[in-house]
Order: C-alpha cells, then structure tokens, then sequence
C-alpha cells in the first residue's frame, strides 16, 4: 500500500508493507511519486521473503527448544529405568535406600542425594541413606520443624496417601 503526500511530514511519498505478526516495512521519500507498482511489487517480494524468514527462524527456534527437553526426558526415563533395575537387585531397605542415592548422584543432574526417615521424638527428618555429600555436610542439611511457616517439615507436605498421587514432592 502506498501514500502520496502529507502536510504534517516531510515525507511525500510512502509505502507501507505488512511482515504478517511480525510488524510493517515503512518506506519513505521527500520525492512525490517515488514508489510505482514496480517498486511495491519488490517490496512486497522482499518482506515476504523476510517474513518467510523470520517464521523460519522461530519455528527452528521451538524445534530446539523440544528438542532439548526431549533429551531432558529421555536421560530422565533413563535414570528411572536404572533406579527400576537396582530396586529390583535390592534385597533389604537398606540396599535400596543406597542404590536409590547412587543411581541419582551417577547422574549429571544430581550432585547430592539422601532418603530421610521421619523422627516422632525431634520432631524432624534424619538422613537415613545418602551419596555425594559426606556426613557432616548432611548434618547441616537436616530438616527440623522448628518454625513450621519458615521450615516446612517436607513429610507433612509431601502428600502419602496413595489416594491421593498428585502432590508428591517437596522443593525448598
């Protein structure tokens, strides 16, 4: 689309292309009747192929990015299947606590890992099993429910009943 004149701009002759979502190519001249229908015609080839261009970009852009978590996904399931293998090598609660740890420190993803037990007396949750931290780094890392607006203790909000599996995870 083109314009001619204006009385509030030095421009005389403008053409205004659309790029779809992507905005407008503005064109402008001092010079009246600058833009035939040759130019417009170039103009409109030339954002088409910008537009073209751009969708492209962004369509490889969201590509990447599933991709990415697809990988994500599969090094999960991955992991999963590894800790699936060593629960069902375990033979007592113990060996699975510590295969449960080690399957997830062996993983990039993790740098540290412990299975906690809740203690009814102080009232707080002490480290039964762990891998890649050593026992007084834990010790620091013990979740006691002092001040439970300010410490949750995790079992209280992690929901255990089978019931009900939508809630099961604690992040802090």
């Amino acid at each position: 689309m083109s314009s001619q004149g204006c009385s509030s701009s030095l421009l005389r002759s403008r053409a205004f292309v659309p790029l779809g979502r992507h905005g407008v190519v503005c064109l402008g001249s001092t010079e009246v009747d600058t833009f035939d229908e040759q130019t417009i015609d170039l103009v409109e080839t030339v954002a088409s192929t910008v537009e073209t261009a751009w969708d492209r970009a962004k369509s490889e852009a969201q590509l990447e990015q599933r991709n990415e978590e697809l990988t994500r996904l599969n090094q999960l399931n991955s992991l999963v299947r590894k800790i699936d293998t060593s629960l069902v090598e375990a033979e007592t609660v113990d060996a699975i606590d510590d295969a449960v740890c080690e399957r997830l420190i062996a993983s990039p993803r993790y740098e540290f890992a412990w299975v906690g037990e809740f203690d009814a007396d102080a009232d707080s949750v002490r480290p039964r099993s762990w891998a890649g931290v050593d026992s007084s780094t834990l010790q620091k890392l013990t979740i006691a429910n002092d001040n439970p607006a300010v410490a949750p203790d995790p079992l209280r909000e992690c929901n255990t009943d089978p019931r009900d599996a939508g809630y099961r995870g604690y992040r802090h």
